[in-house]
């Protein structure tokens, strides 16, 4: 029989760590997920370099810098708050979005699970750069001076440090950064105008200049895809019903080592198959 005494539990608003938490576990799966939510910001900062740095596949550290157009001092204690967006004010906004992210989630979420640190410069005076912090408390307002060059960079150190049950479920070191390492090779294939690093452990894996021309496209794709791939492939373009699709097709006679090697990107109209 039911105890009609027990108390009702009150309906009240979650404490906005644990709601960062919640929130992080739908943005944060592991390193690879935190590189791709880091890298699509640069990219929608407009960057025209991004070096991405890995340490222990990305457990230990994940750094992304960008030449964008940085983050002003006074929208820096906003940085780390959930829902707070530069990319959309107005429903209008956010029917026509063409940026990659637009929620003003990610960034709280990441800083709810780990230790992170953002240092911006919207200037072009390197000793202008703006220094915010948050460990495992989502939004911390503390805005200290930072030299940095004009852009961004962000550092989450210590993946999952406050949730240990998650923690333990990242894979080996090798297993985590070659997610990373695919997370971060389906954006160098979508953005042929920006340059690219990839570090780990100090170690420079990928160093991609940007490529203009047909030829120094072949020349990013082989060095992600392999030469093999770029020897038995064809470059296609057509275009029909105002949509354009170009890239490179795989002869159906080329054996792919890896049955998952498709890259779709609709970036700029451009699709590449792999």
């Amino acid at each position: 029989m039911t105890d009609m005494t027990a108390t009702v539990p009150r309906i009240q608003v979650l404490d906005p760590r644990l709601a960062n938490q919640i929130a992080a576990g739908e943005v944060v799966e592991r390193p690879s997920s935190v590189t791709k939510e880091l890298i699509e910001n640069a990219i929608d900062a407009g960057s025209q370099r991004i070096e991405v740095e890995i340490e222990q596949g990305g457990a230990r550290l994940i750094k992304v810098r960008d030449d964008g157009i940085g983050i002003g001092e006074e929208d820096l204690p906003l940085a780390l708050a959930r829902h707070a967006t530069s990319k959309i004010g107005s429903l209008e906004d956010l029917e026509g979005v063409s940026s990659l992210g637009f929620r003003g989630e990610a960034l709280a979420s990441i800083s709810s699970v780990s230790r992170l640190e953002l240092i911006s410069n919207a200037k072009d005076d390197p000793r202008h750069g703006w220094r915010v912090v948050a460990e495992g408390r989502g939004m911390d307002a503390r805005v200290t001076p930072a030299p940095h060059p004009r852009g961004t960079s962000v550092g989450v150190r210590d993946l999952f440090f406050n949730t240990p049950a998650r923690r333990k479920f990242l894979r080996t070191e090798k297993t985590e950064f070659a997610h990373v390492e695919e997370a971060f090779r389906r954006q160098a294939l979508s953005r042929y105008d920006i340059a690219w690093v990839l570090r780990h452990n100090q170690k420079v894996i990928h160093q991609l200049p940007a490529g203009h021309s047909a030829a120094a496209r072949e020349r990013r794709i082989a060095s992600l895809l392999g030469k093999n791939f770029i020897e038995h492939a064809r470059y296609i373009e057509r275009e029909a019903g105002g949509l354009r699709l170009s890239g490179w097709v795989g002869l159906p006679t080329h054996s792919r080592p890896r049955p998952t090697s498709s890259t779709f990107s609709l970036t700029d109209a451009l699709c590449v198959t792999a």
